[in-house]
């Protein structure tokens, strides 16, 4: 199956587990597993999304971060398919919709992360097989990826995950370096 037709019917299915109660404890889980890692516990800045319904819910878990000292530092894309990490704002005044409808931190290059210590990679699915990933479509992570090398780790939901990718990977596909994923 092409990667357009895959990401359509996982999101599907995302948006169905969005309504479950699983998905909270769930989220709750994976966010312990992360602060048990230790290159979780080794970083100062933290690189992460501002999630979508669909997703880990990022807000608590920023929320979080913060608590326990870190900076926390989100995408913003740029042209030509490049992102960079900006500082999560202390005021929601300070975020705008990207074209894609996602919140992103006002451009300030002053303030500029990149890379963050540790980046918390989104996406719709996820394979144990490879730690290989299927994003939103853009590629703008796995330019990113490719250009910084940061590490990496992702939060992926119980419907996130397949033993193998069930999608074509290619050689552009940057694997993630540690996948957690909730016991089954």
């Amino acid at each position: 199956m092409d990667k357009v037709t895959f990401r359509k019917q996982q999101i599907d299915r995302l948006v169905s587990f969005a309504k479950d109660d699983q998905k909270q404890k769930e989220e709750a889980e994976l966010t312990q597993k992360l602060f048990q890692t230790e290159v979780f516990q080794n970083a100062e800045t933290i690189g992460l999304t501002i999630s979508q319904d669909i997703e880990l819910n990022t807000k608590l878990l920023i929320t979080a971060i913060q608590n326990l000292g870190k900076q926390v530092y989100v995408p913003r894309t740029l042209a030509e398919y490049q992102m960079t990490f900006l500082p999560y704002p202390d005021k929601e005044t300070d975020l705008e919709r990207s074209s894609f409808g996602i919140l992103e931190p006002k451009l300030d290059e002053s303030k500029r992360q990149d890379p963050p210590d540790l980046v918390v990679v989104p996406g719709v699915a996820f394979a144990k097989d490879g730690n290989y990933r299927v994003g939103f479509g853009a590629g703008y992570y796995d330019r990113y990826l490719n250009r910084y090398q940061p590490h990496t780790i992702t939060l992926a939901l119980s419907p996130m995950v397949f033993d193998e990718p069930q999608w074509p990977v290619s050689m552009l596909d940057v694997p993630i370096e540690i996948l957690l994923v909730p016991e089954q």
